[in-house]
């Protein structure tokens, strides 16, 4: 657990050190599904809580490992929610990242159900608001040809790349798998 909040110190920092103004987990802070060590979830609370008040404001995306059940109606990371500094997406939703520059963050939490993940991305595309100039989609689901594991298996998944319209997007994000890696150009 102390490795876990030390990682977490450590991308604020970072994020604090490169003059970002916030951190986004993809999904899956917790490991295990249903299962959450109270410790464990009281420091990471803690922890995320108190750098987000540090002038790095937080989203935090739900994935699956996050959920108690299959909707994700309910989830983990309904107690990170603070009203000025630490935000959870549990909708799809956009979020102003910066208004200023048009930098809009489009999310849309783990869905059981690939197709439901791509007419979230369609529609959050289609109802972009006007003052988005740069677009970003966060999911949390499997695209079809991303590895996991370590021996680098691809498991096969009915979410492809053009189905999320990356030709629409400025750059996609998908918290499902572990491993950062890049599909598509």
């Amino acid at each position: 657990m102390l490795d876990a909040v030390g990682v977490i110190k450590q991308v604020y920092q970072h994020a604090r050190d490169c003059g970002a103004k916030w951190v986004l987990f993809g999904g899956d802070l917790f490991d295990r599904r249903k299962s959450i060590d109270v410790d464990t979830y009281n420091k990471i609370h803690q922890t995320i809580l108190s750098e987000s008040r540090d002038g790095v404001k937080s989203i935090l995306l739900v994935g699956n490992h996050d959920q108690a059940n299959r909707s994700g109606t309910i989830h983990a990371l309904e107690r990170f929610n603070s009203s000025s500094s630490c935000f959870v997406a549990d909708d799809p939703k956009w979020w102003p990242l910066d208004k200023r520059l048009g930098v809009g963050l489009f999310t849309v939490p783990y869905y059981d159900d690939g197709e439901v993940i791509a007419a979230h991305a369609l529609e959050g595309i289609n109802n972009k608001p006007d003052w988005v100039k740069k677009s970003i989609l966060l999911i949390h689901y499997g695209v079809q040809g991303a590895k996991i594991g370590p021996g680098d298996y691809v498991i096969p998944c009915e979410l492809s790349l053009p189905m999320l319209h990356p030709d629409r997007w400025d750059i996609i994000f998908s918290g499902h798998y572990h491993i950062g890696q890049q599909i598509g150009s």
